[in-house]
């Protein structure tokens, strides 16, 4: 009698695990690259200001819904320069005058208090990914091993004739 334990159902499991592990990096990568690049322009912004008027651009949403997004109007060597946010909402924002930091060698490139405040939530989101390798991670070492040990006794069973197995359940 020849005995051979099939596991192509658990390396089908793995294999996914693979795919959400691939999935999670390229998220990752793409969160970095966001990141990095509202760092970078943040950076940038080496002076700041008070605004002196707010207005408050709507649109319309994927969904249809009413989306808010505040324009912040402020003022460097006497000339008038919007700031607009990069981020909206479905609420309507505070139209409070509110600091705007801007780069000095180019006062247009500016960045609001609204969109500053919107960097937590792509740091929050920065979870999700690590949540996915993390996840994937653990399942492919445990799949993994669960492989390894039946490998170890498809040839433990060869060896014996399975009368090992049969002698275990006896017990």
């Amino acid at each position: 009698v020849m005995y051979n334990i099939d596991f192509s159902n658990i390396k089908k499991e793995r294999k996914t695990f693979y795919i959400l592990f691939g999935f999670g990096i390229v998220f990752f990568i793409i969160m970095i690259l966001i990141l990095g690049s509202h760092i970078i322009k943040m950076k940038s912004m080496d002076s700041e200001v008070m605004s002196h008027r707010v207005s408050v651009k709507s649109s319309s949403g994927s969904e249809g819904e009413t989306m808010y997004s505040p324009i912040y109007y402020y003022t460097v060597n006497g000339k008038e320069y919007a700031c607009s946010s990069s981020s909206s909402s479905t609420s309507y924002p505070n139209t409070d005058n509110a600091i705007v930091k801007y780069n000095s060698n180019n006062p247009s490139s500016c960045v609001s208090k609204y969109t500053e405040n919107s960097m937590v939530l792509l740091i929050v989101f920065m979870i999700i990914p690590i949540i996915l390798l993390g996840v994937s991670i653990f399942q492919i070492r445990k799949i993994n091993k669960k492989i390894k040990a039946l490998k170890e006794l498809n040839i433990s069973m060869k060896k014996n004739g399975g009368n090992e197995l049969l002698r275990k359940n006896s017990h």
